[in-house]
């Protein structure tokens, strides 16, 4: 223990408040017995100064003594008493011995007074101021006891006690007084030596009990808080290897006891951490008491641990479910990939024939290319020889209006094939590179449709002006008439194959329908797919890794013999999210034309 520290240690403090107990008691022990031996031994002299009073107011007779002062003269019995008060004085060492008469004034006066060596004794009927004298005297005339003085200083002559005994008549009546003064230097400094002797022999009684105290002190209570200390400093550092013992039978051996019941119930809690960090859950806590806390506590734990962990390995198990339920999801995407490619290779030669039918309805177009030609031809030879017709203009009239509203007609399907081969140019560039061939052909369909339009244009006004020159018809009636049965022919044979062309606008706007149709739902399956197969890819890897994980971890620990019975998992597998199509009755409701 460190020096400054002894102080601020409980043995230092009791060491202390011993070594106090033990100075106080000795300081009052000391001054009280200064005390009371100084006031016996001034008692003694004052009561000595009384007993000498005493003897001497004895061996006064009171009548000679009465007689001697009355008549105020000296005389032989003075003398002796004189010479008997000197003697007395001097044998008994006292300071001052007189004899005084009981009557007194503002004065007292004296009977007889001893001798003192350097001073003069006063004679008979001396006087001295009653002030001088003590109280005590004055007491002893009016009561006629004996008495004596405390201590007190005699201005000069030192510490004095005085001790009266009074001169008594037949009567008992006080006719005198005997004092006495006898000085105390010596008593007093018998008592100061006594008083040092005792302070000496004190103070090494109080060193000698202090080092004992101390000892004791260290011994009983030092020495076993210090081992708590150092086992307590042991137990902050975490270190329990703690043995403590003690042979006192007083509450330090009983705090020692207990402290190292302490321990040891310490101990076996933590082996009890120890062995459930270990992962053996099936230890059994049993609380020490009912305020147990922290046993309850460890107890309470394991029960939770054990039925979390029970719960953790059901988990597992229907994660291991929810992995065969991916993987048959799994199986259900190929199977549909699988669909989903045949599909698309139907789709692939419906639309090689969707191009094989445009190909031929663009040679249909050109042979109306010729057709109309030949026509525009017949039409102009047949102009000129209108000029020369008259009276078959009613019927080249008639004609001309027939040719009108075929011209129309012919018309009408041009925009209308326009019109779908704009369309069809549209859905081949949503379907994006698998419909850029059928693009091109949808622009040629356009082109030829325009060429059309055009032909029939130039053919209504070719009409129009033969119209004009009807008048003329008359008289080239029979020159022309071979000439518009050319033209009849003609028209006839383009009026057929233009006619074939709206049905086959109509076969490719159909065809065009269904690969639309087909695209689309081809995009939603390849879409729905995509996404199922990202999420099956997340999840399978997710349930990997945590399976993995919570089996290692779950494996660590040892429960109980009451597991938790795994639930029987009842929803079904996952259906796809879209139905995937049939391509086959796809084509065969209708890419073929």
């Amino acid at each position: 223990m460190k020096k400054n520290g002894f102080l601020k240690s409980i043995t230092g403090k009791i060491s202390c408040m011993a070594i106090a107990i033990a100075l106080f008691s000795t300081m009052f022990m000391g001054i009280f017995s200064y005390i009371f031996f100084r006031m016996n031994s001034i008692e003694a002299s004052a009561q000595r100064a009384m007993t000498i009073a005493d003897t001497v107011a004895a061996g006064i007779d009171e009548e000679q003594f009465a007689l001697i002062l009355e008549a105020g003269k000296e005389n032989d019995y003075w003398h002796r008493v004189q010479g008997f008060v000197s003697e007395t004085a001097a044998s008994a060492g006292v300071t001052y011995l007189y004899v005084l008469d009981s009557r007194y004034d503002q004065s007292v006066y004296y009977f007889a007074d001893a001798d003192t060596p350097g001073e003069e004794a006063l004679g008979l009927l001396a006087q001295e101021p009653a002030s001088a004298f003590a109280d005590e005297m004055f007491e002893t005339i009016g009561n006629g006891l004996p008495s004596f003085t405390s201590i007190y200083d005699s201005e000069g002559f030192g510490y004095m006690v005085s001790g009266f005994s009074p001169i008594l008549d037949a009567d008992k009546k006080v006719i005198g007084v005997v004092g006495v003064d006898l000085g105390v230097d010596g008593v007093l400094r018998n008592s100061n030596g006594f008083a040092a002797i005792l302070l000496a022999i004190g103070l090494g009684t109080t060193v000698i009990y202090c080092m004992f105290s101390i000892l004791l002190t260290r011994r009983i209570i030092g020495r076993p808080i210090g081992k708590l200390i150092g086992a307590s400093e042991q137990i902050a550092r975490g270190d329990m290897e703690i043995k403590l013992t003690s042979d006192f039978e007083d509450e330090i051996g009983a705090l020692t006891n207990a402290f190292q019941q302490m321990v040891e119930s310490t101990q076996n809690q933590i082996h009890t951490l120890g062995t459930i960090a270990g992962g053996d859950l099936t230890v059994h806590v049993t609380p020490r008491s009912e305020k147990d806390s922290m046993g309850i506590a460890m107890q309470s734990t394991i029960e939770t641990l054990s039925a979390m962990l029970a719960q953790i390995r059901w988990s597992a198990d229907q994660v291991s479910l929810g992995a065969a339920q991916i993987a048959n999801g799994a199986q259900i995407l190929a199977h549909s990939s699988v669909e989903q490619s045949s599909g698309i290779e139907e789709l692939s030669a419906e639309i090689s024939q969707v191009a094989e039918k445009t190909k031929h309805n663009a040679e249909l177009a050109e042979q109306a290319a010729t057709v109309a030609h030949a026509i525009r031809d017949s039409a102009e030879m047949g102009s000129r020889q209108m000029k020369r017709m008259i009276q078959a203009v009613q019927d080249i009239e008639q004609a001309g209006h027939s040719i009108h509203k075929v011209i129309k007609v012919t018309q009408d399907i041009a925009f209308q094939t326009n019109i779908l081969a704009l369309n069809a140019s549209i859905e081949a560039a949503r379907a994006g590179q698998q419909g850029k061939g059928f693009a091109v052909v949808a622009d040629e369909v356009r082109s030829l449709a325009l060429q059309s339009a055009e032909a029939a244009e130039n053919i209504r006004q070719l009409v129009e002006n033969s119209l004009g020159k009807s008048k003329l018809g008359v008289q080239i009636a029979q020159e022309t008439a071979a000439s518009f049965s050319g033209i009849v022919e003609g028209i006839n044979e383009s009026s057929k194959i233009v006619g074939e062309i709206p049905a086959a606008s109509q076969e490719q706007s159909t065809v065009i329908n269904h690969i639309h149709l087909g695209i689309s739902q081809l995009a939603e399956i390849v879409q729905q797919n995509s996404a199922t197969a990202q999420e099956s890819a997340a999840s399978s890897e997710i349930l990997s890794r945590q399976s993995s994980q919570m089996q290692t971890l779950v494996s660590r620990f040892r429960l109980g013999d009451k597991k938790t019975p795994l639930r029987p998992v009842s929803r079904a597998l996952p259906e796809p999210r879209g139905k995937v199509p049939d391509m086959a009755s796809i084509a065969a409701e209708g890419f073929s034309i």
